[in-house]
């Protein structure tokens, strides 16, 4: 008897497999890199791969380590004389690497098609331009981000 990975996980529950979906995982931090959030991207794209998923990660230039070579990363150029400092919010961030990121996962979206798009830190709605947006979560960043998203997406439904 054959069993197939996702049935294993138990993420089946003894129905037919999930279907392969492309997925698309952005994070504002840098992956893989040894603390908190960076730690967390780097598993869950791995995990999500290891179900046959097809997986792409956006973000930025650096990281420290190695990530699963089923895991697609697209990072932006890497900037010497920046470095990831400390976790959260920093002027160099928010003004140069967020903007390559999202430069980075637009050129990636303009190329494929993906049933999920993923993010870690949400910075923009303009991601869901024309597109159905689901939001998962009642939150404060899920409704702001369902707000965000309503004014630019085809559609947006929030669970």
């Amino acid at each position: 008897m054959m069993i197939d990975r996702a049935s294993a996980a138990g993420l089946t529950n003894g129905a037919s497999p999930m279907r392969r979906l492309r997925v698309c995982m952005v994070a504002a931090c840098p992956v893989p890199y040894p603390r908190g959030t960076p730690v967390r991207v780097t598993r869950f794209a791995e995990a999500v791969a290891a179900l046959d998923h097809e997986v792409h990660l956006v973000t930025y230039g650096f990281g420290s380590g190695t990530i699963d070579a089923s895991v697609r990363v697209h990072r932006g150029p890497r900037i010497a004389w920046l470095d990831p400092g400390p976790a959260g919010p920093s002027l160099g961030k928010l003004a140069i690497l967020d903007p390559i990121l999202t430069l980075q996962l637009r050129k990636l979206l303009r190329s494929r098609d993906f049933d999920i798009v993923h993010a870690h830190h949400y910075e923009d709605a303009h991601v869901f331009e024309g597109k159905r947006a689901l939001v998962v979560g009642m939150g404060n960043s899920a409704m702001d981000i369902a707000v965000e998203a309503s004014y630019v997406a085809e559609r947006t439904v929030l669970t």
